[in-house]
Protein backbone atom coordinates (compact mmCIF):
# COMPACT_ATOMS: atom_id res chain seq x y z
CA UNK A 1 0.00 0.00 0.00
CA UNK A 2 1.29 3.42 -1.06
CA UNK A 3 1.20 6.54 1.39
CA UNK A 4 -1.47 9.01 -0.08
CA UNK A 5 0.29 12.42 1.69
CA UNK A 6 -0.86 15.19 0.19
CA UNK A 7 2.51 18.01 0.92
CA UNK A 8 2.17 21.14 1.24
CA UNK A 9 4.97 23.90 0.12
CA UNK A 10 7.93 23.40 -0.29
CA UNK A 11 7.44 19.70 0.43
CA UNK A 12 7.32 17.05 -2.38
CA UNK A 13 7.23 13.68 -2.69
CA UNK A 14 10.49 12.30 -2.85
CA UNK A 15 9.34 9.51 -5.48
CA UNK A 16 11.48 7.54 -7.34
CA UNK A 17 14.73 9.49 -5.98
CA UNK A 18 14.14 8.67 -2.28
CA UNK A 19 16.64 6.22 -2.32
CA UNK A 20 18.98 8.40 -3.82
CA UNK A 21 17.83 10.91 -0.48
CA UNK A 22 18.24 7.79 1.22
CA UNK A 23 22.21 7.34 0.41
CA UNK A 24 23.34 10.72 0.77
CA UNK A 25 21.99 11.10 4.35
CA UNK A 26 23.82 7.78 4.81
CA UNK A 27 26.84 9.10 3.75
CA UNK A 28 26.82 12.46 5.42
CA UNK A 29 26.48 11.28 9.27
CA UNK A 30 29.08 10.16 10.84
CA UNK A 31 29.47 7.16 13.00
CA UNK A 32 28.65 8.91 15.94
CA UNK A 33 26.26 10.87 14.84
CA UNK A 34 22.62 9.49 16.43
CA UNK A 35 21.11 8.93 12.97
CA UNK A 36 24.15 6.58 12.10
CA UNK A 37 22.50 3.20 13.32
CA UNK A 38 18.97 4.19 11.92
CA UNK A 39 17.67 3.32 8.63
CA UNK A 40 16.03 6.06 7.28
CA UNK A 41 13.06 6.11 4.69
CA UNK A 42 12.59 9.64 2.69
CA UNK A 43 8.56 10.01 1.69
CA UNK A 44 9.25 13.51 1.03
CA UNK A 45 11.66 16.54 0.20
CA UNK A 46 11.74 20.04 0.25
CA UNK A 47 12.23 22.37 -2.82
CA UNK A 48 14.15 24.92 -1.46
CA UNK A 49 16.60 22.95 0.71
CA UNK A 50 18.07 19.36 1.28
CA UNK A 51 15.52 18.32 3.92
CA UNK A 52 14.04 15.21 3.64
CA UNK A 53 11.20 13.95 5.85
CA UNK A 54 11.28 10.35 7.19
CA UNK A 55 8.09 9.40 9.09
CA UNK A 56 9.52 7.49 11.76
CA UNK A 57 11.58 10.33 13.44
CA UNK A 58 8.97 12.01 15.89
CA UNK A 59 9.23 15.58 16.50
CA UNK A 60 9.72 14.18 19.94
CA UNK A 61 13.02 12.20 18.99
CA UNK A 62 14.02 14.35 16.16
CA UNK A 63 14.45 17.07 19.17
CA UNK A 64 16.16 14.80 21.40
CA UNK A 65 18.39 13.63 18.68
CA UNK A 66 19.09 16.99 18.35
CA UNK A 67 19.97 18.02 21.57
CA UNK A 68 22.34 15.18 22.17
CA UNK A 69 24.18 15.99 18.93
CA UNK A 70 24.22 19.62 20.76
CA UNK A 71 25.91 18.07 23.61
CA UNK A 72 28.27 15.96 21.90
CA UNK A 73 29.37 19.08 19.51
CA UNK A 74 29.73 21.08 22.89
CA UNK A 75 32.21 18.71 24.53
CA UNK A 76 34.07 17.66 21.39
CA UNK A 77 34.56 21.84 21.17
CA UNK A 78 35.20 22.69 24.88
CA UNK A 79 38.97 23.84 24.00
CA UNK A 80 38.02 25.88 20.89
CA UNK A 81 35.14 28.08 22.85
Amino acid sequence: MKLQIQFLEPWQPAGERASSFEAQLAHEVGLRHPLFFRTMRAIARRQDCDNVLDPGLSRHRLLRLIEEWLEQMEADHRAFV
